[in-house]
């Protein structure tokens, strides 16, 4: 089971349907169901998700016994039933009909310090964070790649990482922080992110987070605009924030983690070293250890804290269609979503263990580690380069990937991954042959055509997954990008434990909706999450409206209270996005969503121009056509990005040149047009198809004003699209 929280940065999940031409209806407000509908409706959803979603999200911790003839595991069925309501013209989650505004098992905690302090309390003894250290480190390649050796995971207990977090914001108080100024993060996912948002949450220390794959330019401009003092990065940061500290004069401490390999090994620098990376008078540079120290020699826990209307992030964008922006959240916001997410999965608690190496700065991995965190869950962390057995920075004579070696229940990972792990084992079962393929391939089609298949969990499967993950994934998170219906059905399969999407933006702090345990369908988003309402609204452009039969579609548009403030310093895209509506306010997400019968969202179309690819990075109509114009060879270019896939096509008209050039022609072009402009690799066109006619009005394929349309020059050609991707 999952959540595929396609976050703001993430976007949506969008499932891109061929454009119908509908009547354009008036929006008519639907009657509100009355109150005996809806307590039967929430009564048999809370049948179904304790009689079929429990028991589905927790069958991955199972495996087949001998020969399969015991240990079956439930799965989903697919049986109808309200998984949403609709009420007058909003849905709701149909297990929580009343809006959530907190977590569940903690009473009226309203802030995110004290969502942790309580935590801390509950599980004291138990396993927090963990971590591998490197023992050694293998230097390979010309370009001095490393590959490591690194040992089990070894934990601190909850009351341990209490005790740091509390040290280390004493730490942070001696170095002039105060509450309500904010502080950047600035630095790769690591217990010590995570341990620093917590000691800023319980101080009321804004963090602004920033990415670390920002370039100079988009780190500047974020550290300025939050007009910081104090960032917290990493040793391997530190080469970058002194190139651009001299342009921040407010900037006055800089504190980063100690380089983690062995000394003497590889790329190692000391912490000497890394300090002489910035030589600038006015900037103090420490340890992160020695914040630490410094504050268990002043800790002080008579400070003011913040209350829940109070700013716990500024969550930036990935700058990836222009300069990043700050979504402002509040501590009420997080733990809205918090719980209302939480709601939505089966059983989390203290048995389980989750893999953090997602990005903390993106909305999805914060808000999952926070739920984790708060339910008494181990996280043990890794990262990107050593996750399975054959990640590029695993030795694999000396040592196994993070996963096998955490075993976690609990797993986040974006779309991409996923596809590596698949079309890793084919290639591994196709370069096998034989008899091992035939059994594989018979095991998979059993499956696949809904048999339970416990034999060849038993041969196969519960084997392959203990390999890559450990054996014991029960929940699988999917974000960053839409997961692809083949890719979907592989891992429900192979890793015998049910993956689904849902829908979310850092605006709504990752929650909207969620898919459930026990629905077995694919492309779809689940029902709202219990702390949120969802109305779609007409958008006449594209044909949809909430009265369109026999589903309604239209603009998604999301209420709750964990709806962000909006914008930071940015209060015309504010107003914009941003409107209260009948006493509520309403987040505009430019998605266009479908509600299906049983209350399920399904993502179907944007109003924006902006398109996710499966990596999670968006493709910007907007920015890329103009400089594909550019090129001699075309008259007019339309980018087309499917969503599950990394790359972009075009498609161009050239019917005012002396000659038709071929495709090659025009993709060299755009390949030059992107080198000189700087472009990401993602950004220009890797196939293009010249197109016979060009685009007007009289072909409905653009407005009086020749603006295209795009949806129409699609459908057009939609074949040569398909062709492309081929």
């Amino acid at each position: 089971f999952f959540f595929a929280f396609c976050c703001g940065e993430f976007g949506a999940s969008v499932v891109r349907h061929r454009h119908i031409k509908t009547q354009t209806h008036q929006f008519c407000v639907q009657p509100s169901i009355d109150e005996e509908t809806l307590m039967s409706a929430r009564n048999i959803a809370d049948d179904k998700w304790s009689q079929e979603a429990l028991p589905v999200g927790k069958a991955g911790l199972q495996k087949a016994g001998f020969l399969g003839l015991t240990g079956k595991k439930p799965q989903a069925e697919g049986n109808s039933f309200e998984m949403g309501v609709r009420t007058g013209n909003v849905w709701r989650n149909a297990r929580f009909p009343e809006l959530t505004t907190s977590m569940v098992g903690h009473g009226d905690v309203d802030t995110l310090g004290k969502l942790f302090a309580n935590a801390a309390n509950k599980f004291g003894p138990l396993p927090c964070m963990g971590w591998r250290d490197i023992t050694d480190v293998e230097v390979y390649g010309e370009k001095n790649f490393e590959r490591y050796t690194l040992s089990e995971y070894k934990w601190k207990k909850y009351s341990e990482i209490q005790q740091t977090i509390n040290h280390f914001g004493a730490g942070l108080a001696a170095l002039g922080m105060e509450k309500d100024r904010n502080i950047s993060i600035y630095a790769d996912t690591s217990m010590e992110w995570q341990m620093t948002a917590q000691a800023c949450f319980a101080r009321g220390y804004p963090v602004a987070t920033a990415y670390a794959s920002l370039g100079e330019e988009a780190l500047q401009y974020s550290l300025e605009q939050t007009e910081v003092t104090h960032v917290i990065t990493d040793a391997a940061l530190m080469p970058t924030i002194a190139k651009v500290v001299g342009q921040l004069p407010k900037v006055s401490h800089i504190i980063f983690t100690s380089d983690r390999r062995p000394d003497g090994k590889g790329g190692y620098k000391s912490d000497a070293a890394i300090k002489a990376m910035v030589n600038h008078p006015n900037v103090q540079v420490m340890s992160w250890n020695s914040v630490v120290q410094l504050g268990s020699k002043n800790v002080d826990q008579n400070y003011p804290t913040p209350i829940s209307s109070e700013t716990a992030v500024i969550m930036y964008t990935s700058g990836s269609t222009g300069m990043p922006k700050g979504v402002v959240l509040t501590h009420g916001n997080v733990i809205a979503a918090v719980g209302g997410i939480f709601n939505s999965c089966p059983d989390l608690n203290n048995d389980d263990v989750f893999i953090g190496y997602l990005p903390l700065a993106h909305i999805l991995a914060l808000v999952a580690e926070i739920g984790c965190l708060a339910a008494g869950t181990r996280i043990g962390y890794g990262t990107t380069k050593t996750i399975t057995d054959k990640s590029p920075g695993i030795n694999q004579e000396t040592t196994k990937g993070d996963g096998p070696t955490l075993a976690p229940t609990v797993m986040a990972a974006v779309p991409a991954i996923m596809d590596k792990i698949k079309d890793g084992v084919h290639k591994n079962v196709d370069d096998m042959g034989g008899m091992k393929k035939k059994i594989f391939d018979k095991g998979y089609k059993k499956k696949q055509g809904g048999k339970k298949g416990t034999f060849y969990d038993w041969l196969v499967f519960d084997k392959l997954r203990t390999r890559l993950l450990g054996g014991r994934l029960r929940m699988l998170l999917s974000g960053g990008g839409p997961l692809s219906e083949e890719t979907q059905r592989f891992m429900n399969i192979a890793f015998c434990c049910p993956v689904g999407q849902g829908y979310g933006l850092t605006e709504t702090c990752g929650a909207a909706t969620v898919v459930w345990p026990n629905d077995p369908s694919y492309g779809r988003v689940g029902p709202p999450v219990s702390c949120c309402e969802i109305k779609l609204v007409p958008w006449e452009e594209g044909g949809y409206s909430p009265n369109d039969k026999p589903n309604p579609r239209g603009e998604i548009v999301l209420s709750g209270a964990h709806i962000a403030q909006g914008y930071y310093k940015m209060p015309d895209k504010t107003a914009e996005d941003f409107k209260v509506e009948d006493g509520k306010r309403w987040f505009y997400t430019g998605d266009i969503g479908m509600f299906h019968e049983d209350g399920v969202l399904q993502i179907i179309d944007r109003k924006k121009d902006l398109v996710k690819n499966q990596n999670g990075e968006y493709v910007s109509y907007g920015k890329i056509e103009p400089l594909m114009k550019d090129s001699p060879l075309v008259d007019n270019v339309m980018v087309y990005q499917d969503p599950n896939k990394n790359n972009c096509v075009a498609l161009v008209t050239c019917e005012t040149k002396p000659s038709k050039p071929s495709a090659d022609e025009v993709a060299k072009s755009f390949a030059d047009i992107g080198k000189v402009k700087k472009l990401a690799k993602f950004e220009i066109p890797t196939k293009v198809y010249v197109c016979d006619e060009g685009w007007n009005p009289d072909n409905d394929m653009a407005t009086a004003a020749m603006k295209l349309k795009r949806n129409n020059i699609v459908n057009h050609y939609r074949a040569q699209l398909d062709t492309l991707y081929a």
